[in-house]
């Protein structure tokens, strides 16, 4: 929490930091996006005496800039490891900005470039038509989408989730209209009266309301369950999850290291799962996504480290698979990541150790660094013809034996942390073959084949082999390339 009489947020006071929840004071008159860059901060609020939105840490405004900022710094990554949706400094994480202020004169040109697309704008009502002119020119991408706060209240009443614990068979039940949210469960909790908030044997509803027990006339709490935290009391007890039709999205760590949950059932109705809704569940071996789901993204972390995890079936709507998303799921043997699905992350199924197969999907455009990294029982994979770029690192510390980069890649990325051991190509001993097919490629960033074996063949259409070796060699690639017939 900022203090009262703080008028002013300077350029990249917390960028790279842990922060996940800020709240600034209504004495607030500017805010400067970039404070904000490469932080866990999911909601922002600007406060209501605000009047200027800006963006720059320097002369630097637009991701051109930036680039060229990278380009002539210290700064760690090589500017060819990015494209401008990639660079660092953006605030990727932000899902919900609430502009409050109904006095705000300018946005600053590049204030909002890079917020993801699946970020939420709310605005006043009465200004809505000019700050959504101002927000596109302070270069919100036009897949953001912007309403009006008096538009959010409406839609959230009404709206409702209640959920019940049958102590018998150790099974939560969800219904209702709306996402599972873990924070009103909690804000509930905290409100509610002695008697309201006591968590029955039985059974239990809470709405967005009240608090009842149903079926019990008893008044303590179970001896493990912990009062106060709603459905989440029981993380050590729920066996079973059951989210009924209706429920449209499952909230950031809503069922985070429940250690003895084993099965889910999720229904078609359900958007997204959120950042973290599974992560740790080290009991799960069974999760139900039904049929025709409308699922589109699975979140950050969302299924990390449940180990017991061998199969998922994932639905033909999906979009996108979020950063370490399948993480640690060290039982996992099979994936196939459905046609709609465009982008998989960084280490979406970093060491899943036991994962032998995985079928890339056929519009997928980009795999980032790590993503299937660890999985030492991953012999081969097959990388759609649609992708455009590649980072190597996605493959360190499997068993592949051959890579071929197809033929619409532009750009070899580095990755992250390519300079760690667990990053780089040191560990892929059964790398025998990279074959070249793209005839259009721009760059290859240093690094990118960091700890490449001086065994391994390289090779590339016959045409590029002179431009492609020096290419290759200024990134750190010693070994001589060859042309092979696949790749002429």
């Amino acid at each position: 929490k900022i203090p009262e009489k703080i008028k002013r947020i300077s350029s990249r006071l917390f960028d790279y930091s842990t922060l996940s929840k800020i709240e600034l004071p209504e004495s607030l008159t500017y805010v400067t996006m970039d404070a904000f860059y490469s932080t866990n901060v999911r909601e922002l609020t600007i406060p209501s005496n605000v009047v200027t939105i800006g963006k720059s840490f320097s002369d630097y405004n637009t991701a051109e800039d930036d680039k060229k900022y990278m380009e002539n710094s210290d700064f760690p990554y090589s500017v060819v490891e990015y494209s401008d949706e990639e660079l660092p400094f953006k605030c990727r994480n932000m899902q919900k900005i609430i502009i409050k202020s109904e006095k705000l004169k300018e946005i600053k040109k590049g204030a909002f470039e890079g917020i993801s697309g699946s970020c939420i704008v709310e605005v006043p009502e009465a200004k809505y038509d000019v700050y959504k002119k101002m927000l596109l020119k302070g270069g919100l991408s036009s897949d953001v989408k912007v309403i009006t706060i008096e538009e959010t209240q409406k839609e959230s009443a009404g709206r409702k989730v209640s959920w019940t614990f049958d102590a018998q068979t150790d099974t939560l039940e969800f219904t209702g209209n709306t996402a599972i949210d873990v924070t009103e469960a909690e804000v509930k909790a905290e409100t509610a009266t002695e008697t309201e908030a006591v968590i029955e044997t039985e059974a239990v509803i809470v709405t967005e309301a009240e608090a009842v027990a149903e079926t019990s006339d008893n008044t303590s709490a179970p001896s493990d369950a912990k009062q106060g935290s709603g459905w989440q009391a029981y993380a050590e007890k729920t066996k079973k999850v059951i989210i009924n039709e209706g429920i449209t999205g499952i909230g950031e760590s809503a069922f985070e290291c429940f250690t003895a949950l084993k099965s889910v059932e999720i229904p078609d109705t359900v958007k997204q799962i959120d950042d973290c809704a599974f992560e740790g569940c080290s009991a799960l071996t069974h999760v139900n996504i039904a049929e025709n789901s409308r699922l589109i993204k699975i979140g950050r972390y969302a299924f990390k480290d449940c180990t017991s995890l061998k199969s998922i079936t994932l639905p033909e709507n999906l979009k996108s698979i979020c950063r370490f998303a399948f993480a640690d799921c060290t039982k996992l043997k099979e994936i196939k990541v459905p046609d709609a699905v465009t982008l998989i992350d960084t280490g979406a199924f970093m060491d899943c150790k036991s994962l032998t197969l995985a079928e890339l999907p056929k519009n997928l455009d980009k795999l980032r660094d790590r993503a299937f990294a660890g999985c030492k029982k991953l012999t081969a994979i097959t990388i759609p013809e649609k992708v455009t770029s590649v980072t190597m690192s996605a493959f360190t510390g499997t068993a592949i034996k051959e890579i071929t980069i197809p033929k619409n890649v532009t750009v070899i990325c580095k990755g992250i942390s390519i300079a760690d051991d667990d990053t780089n190509l040191s560990k892929n001993t059964e790398l025998k073959k990279i074959t070249v097919e793209s005839k259009k490629l721009t760059s290859v960033a240093k690094g990118a084949f960091a700890g490449l074996s001086e065994e391994c063949e390289v090779s590339v259409p016959e045409k590029k082999l002179k431009k492609y070796q020096k290419m290759f060699n200024e990134s750190g690639v010693e070994n001589k390339l060859t042309t092979s017939k696949t790749a002429k």
